[in-house]
């Protein structure tokens, strides 16, 4: 029948259905002639050519049955996470079964179907063998094979068999043309595969180099090495190779994941049209195999140990050019699992796997294998939901492991980070080792095995009972840290976070710490129908409940979790989510997301806020960037009210400084920074202007659980002044008694000749032993160190002792932002103390206020505010009745300031100081506290922009 029969009468068929429709009627052709008598000799032959040709048909229908239920069990076991493109099944894993049933004559021996618990390398064997029967393709029949060695045995046995194969086949002198063209180019394949799927591009692209011929010919060849060219960074071959290639479908797992991360367009990743029908499993990986980098394609392999909020290298598998560079690495990387941005603060605070590749010519940043390194891959090590520990992998192209791949990596080092043995887990008493000794002490066992190094570093103590905000705390230490702190043994994974509560009820609003967290979360503007929040302040690492507030949540105690998002905040010292039902990371049992945002000041957590909410991925909608900014501006705040806690602890009032205002900001860094060295510090400033207030905050920062003493230097006479000082008698005196802590001397060019000697030759003695044991000197004076020594009040020989760590404290008519604020304290202080009613004050009244330069500073102010408490108890005052007070004792209030005399500065604290809720500039407001018209300020704000100063308004 001619060829354009078949195509109208099956005008649709696919062309494998037409050739066998055309093989058909030529065999019933064949048939016919032997039907007919006239013909017997020539009909004789055209019945054995029918019958070989049926025999050839049905051969090769049971090559191609075979060859799909083959790929059939290769693609349930590896899927899409392998390089090998074997072809497309015709037929699905039942009707391939069936098909071999029905051509059981013709395949021998009969090809039995799966036994049960049959594995999946066993099979592939016995569906191969089968193809040796059918002489089948000698080099699928190889390929085939090592298949079901890499599933018993791995990628590198599979690797070898076939690179053997290679080698001892003819094929190598010969290739010839056609089929043994075919022949090679499978084996070609699968070995390059094979070393793609094991992270080897180079050696794979050598491979494809040595082949380049076949690479010609043959697009799946073609495809591997247009890969490897992308993998290596070189794009212009990778488009050359690519060039006229169909996009691959399914796309290897490695490089679906790798565009998702915004690598080339490979084309669609699409699934495997395969129907998912069960087959058997392959057999398990042998126990106890070693884990090596060339496993998975890296330059270096680390595994890190986490305990106790600090890393610790456990085990190491680098390439040997990278080997000397560890100790140095290790050391550049102790503090970036808390530094925001960095991939190992990002694992923390995630929980989940970081992969990051480079982008341009720009080298990544905190490798060890430098800028060779094209891609890392940090997947965490979990169990239970807490973090044991992570792998790091670093590579010099950027084919990173697919994500079961690292999830199996993972899981196979859980087993080496699991605690071992009684008080695994409890933080060490003993000075740790630094991270190079760390290093060396790993790489003296033998790190040919990761699965074998059974050491561990000493969690490293950072911080002590002179450092509050230090973070050893974990998970368990979270939940019970009561418990703990009462029986002084390390809390068990088993505690309840609600332990936490039980022990340490919530202060309540009256904490000038709570008051702070209300405000913060205040500022974030959320809805809490559906939400729940909590407030901690961290001390020595742990949390402490200070408020709570939220809707329909209920009470978290009869619903506790684990709360181990709050340790993730407290490790990376950033910010931990979970957007899903998770009981071992939420505070609440019955949250379904979460996040928890630590509030940092200088590298410690000091406090934390965790949300919770009952819908899933419900927080996500916060804007990272504001949620940076709320940090920073949560850092200062917080801050300022723990001291303020602290002070109102230990000295029983608030302090009468403004913390927050930023005239103060210069100034609180400078103490901050003072508060880590071991010197003497001297402040200087008016009187009044808050010296010793200043020298209190110096301690807090940095030794608040140490003696604090305080020695006036105006004394009746230098012998009582050096008995005082440096004991007689058998009595210590205060420099033996402040050791550790801090001694503050008022008045320091005060002190009469002889003692000052003396305190000159006490710091030389402790300079010697870099002031260990002695106690940290604050001094104080109304002049600067320079100017009381050029009037003599001070020895040149003790001022040498404050040169470089001399703060300057600022006159409240420098910052008179603080004076709104200031001045309802104090009148709701002495209103208090006095039993009274407080006054409250106009806004004209605080714009008066405002614009005095008080010489006497928050003395004075003080002083004339008790006055008003006295005579305006309980009444509201205005600008006038200020001023009838002001005259009745006698003191001059500054109608305005002349608009010439007004510095810049002083017009951006009017302004700063009476914004708007929003942020934005009150000019109005601003002018009233200047005592000017609302023009006069935009006319003055005009010339400060003309002279090239001008005053920015905030983006709101």
């Amino acid at each position: 029948m001619p060829s354009d029969v078949i195509d109208l009468l099956l005008p649709r068929a696919p062309s494998a259905l037409s050739a066998r429709a055309r093989s058909a009627v030529q065999f019933l052709s064949l048939l016919r002639d032997h039907a007919r008598p006239v013909h017997a000799s020539t009909t004789a032959v055209s019945l054995e050519r029918a019958q070989e040709f049926s025999l050839s048909e049905e051969r090769d229908a049971a090559i191609r049955a075979l060859e799909g239920l083959i790929a059939h069990c290769v693609r349930a076991e590896l899927g899409t996470d392998t390089f090998l493109c074997l072809p497309e099944p015709e037929l699905s894993w039942t009707d391939g079964w069936k098909r071999l049933g029905e051509l059981y004559d013709v395949v021998e021996p009969a090809v039995d179907v799966p036994a049960p618990g049959e594995s999946a390398p066993c099979l592939v064997r016995r569906l191969a063998a089968a193809l040796a029967e059918l002489d089948a393709s000698a080099a699928r029949r190889l390929v085939f094979d090592a298949c079901a060695t890499r599933f018993e045995r791995g990628i590198a046995s599979a690797e070898a068999a076939l690179s053997s194969a290679l080698q001892s086949s003819s094929l190598q002198s010969n290739p010839g043309q056609g089929a043994a063209v075919g022949e090679l180019a499978w084996l070609v394949h699968g070995i390059a595969a094979l070393r793609l799927d094991r992270g080897a591009v180079r050696q794979a692209r050598a491979l494809l180099d040595d082949y380049m011929a076949l690479v010609a010919v043959e697009p799946r060849l073609a495809q591997l090495a247009a890969w490897c060219a992308w993998l290596l960074d070189d794009a212009a071959a990778a488009t050359e190779l690519a060039r006229g290639l169909p996009p691959a479908n399914p796309l290897p797992d490695g490089l679906a994941e790798w565009q998702a991360h915004g690598g080339p367009a490979f084309g669609a990743a699409a699934a495997p049209s395969s129907d998912a029908v069960a087959v058997p499993a392959a057999v398990a990986r042998p126990s106890g195999r070693a884990i090596s980098r060339s496993d998975y394609g890296a330059c270096a392999l680390l595994l890190v140990r986490f305990e106790a909020g600090e890393p610790a290298l456990h085990a190491s598998d680098c390439s040997p050019g990278h080997r000397g560079a560890l100790d140095a690495w290790l050391c550049d990387r102790a503090s970036s699992h808390r530094t925001s941005g960095e991939p190992e603060q990002r694992l923390i605070a995630g929980r989940c796997a970081v992969v990051e590749h480079r982008a341009g010519a720009e080298p990544m940043r905190g490798c060890l294998g430098g800028a060779g390194v094209l891609a890392i891959a940090l997947e965490p090590v979990l169990r239970g939901g807490e973090l044991l520990g992570w792998v790091r992998l670093e590579f010099e192209h950027h084919l990173v492991p697919s994500r079961a791949r690292l999830l199996r990596l993972a899981a196979d080092c859980a087993s080496e980070l699991e605690p071992r043995g009684p008080g695994v887990g409890a933080r060490s008493e003993t000075r740790p080792a630094s991270a190079p000794e760390a290093g060396r002490a790993t790489r003296r066992r033998s790190l040919a095995r990761i699965a074998s190094a059974r050491g561990r570093s000493a969690p490293d103590e950072r911080g002590s009972s002179n450092s509050p905000g230090s973070v050893s705390g974990s998970a368990p230490e979270i939940a019970s840290s009561a418990r703990a702190a009462s029986s002084g043994a390390e809390p068990s994974a088993s505690d309840s976070a609600a332990a936490l509560v039980d022990a340490l009820p919530e202060t309540g609003a009256s904490d000038p710490r709570a008051r702070c967290l209300f405000e913060l979360v205040e500022r974030l503007e959320m809805k809490l129908a559906q939400r729940r929040w909590w407030g901690f302040d961290v001390l020595r690492g742990r949390p402490r409940l200070l408020c709570e507030h939220g809707g329909e949540l209920g009470d978290w105690r009869a619903q506790p979790g684990r709360a181990q998002a709050l340790t993730r905040a407290l490790q990376c010292q950033g910010v931990a989510w979970f957007d899903d039902p998770d009981p071992s990371q939420a505070l609440h049992a019955a949250s379904n997301s979460g996040v928890v945002v630590s509030i940092c000041w200088h590298g410690r957590v000091i406090g934390l806020v965790a949300i919770e909410s009952q819908r899933r991925r419900d927080l996500r909608a916060l804007d990272p960037a504001l949620l940076e900014s709320w940090r920073a501006l949560a850092a200062e705040r917080l801050r300022a009210a723990c001291f303020r806690a602290w002070h109102l602890r230990h000295f029983g009032h608030d302090v009468h400084v403004d913390l927050a205002a930023p005239a103060l900001r210069a100034t609180l860094t400078e103490i901050c920074a003072a508060a880590r060295a071991r010197r003497p510090v001297a402040l200087h400033g008016p009187t009044g202007s808050g010296k010793r207030v200043f020298a209190r905050l110096l301690h807090y920062e940095a030794a608040r659980g140490a003696p604090l003493l305080r020695m006036h230097g105006v004394v009746a006479c230098a012998e009582h002044a050096s008995n005082r000082l440096f004991g007689a008698r058998r009595r210590e005196g205060l420099w033996s008694r402040a050791r550790g802590g801090t001694l503050v001397i008022e008045h320091v060019d005060s002190l009469p000749p002889l003692v000052q000697r003396r305190l000159h030759e006490a710091l030389e003695k402790a300079s010697i032993d870099a002031f260990a044991g002695a106690p940290r000197l604050v001094a104080t004076s109304g002049a600067s160190i320079g100017e009381s020594v050029a009037t003599g009040a001070l020895l040149p020989c003790l001022a040498d002792h404050f040169d470089g760590l001399e703060i300057a404290v600022p006159s409240l008519a420098q910052r008179r932002d603080e004076i709104p604020v200031l001045a309802r304290h104090f009148l709701e202080r002495l209103a208090a103390e006095e039993r009274l009613d407080t006054p409250a004050l106009g806004e004209s009244c605080l714009a008066l206020l405002w614009r005095q330069d008080w010489p006497g500073n928050l003395r004075e102010l003080e002083q004339f505010l008790y006055r008003l408490a006295l005579l305006c108890p309980g009444r509201e005052i205005d600008a006038a009745e200020l001023a009838r007070a002001a005259a009745r004792h006698r003191l001059d209030l500054s109608k305005r300031i002349a608009p010439r005399q007004a510095e810049r500065e002083l017009v951006a604290m009017a302004l700063s100081c009476t914004r708007k809720q929003n942020g934005s500039f009150n000019k109005s407001r601003a002018a009233s506290y200047l005592g000017w018209e609302t023009e006069t300020l935009v006319a003055r704000l005009r010339e400060f922009e003309a002279q090239g100063t001008p005053i920015a308004e905030p983006i709101v």
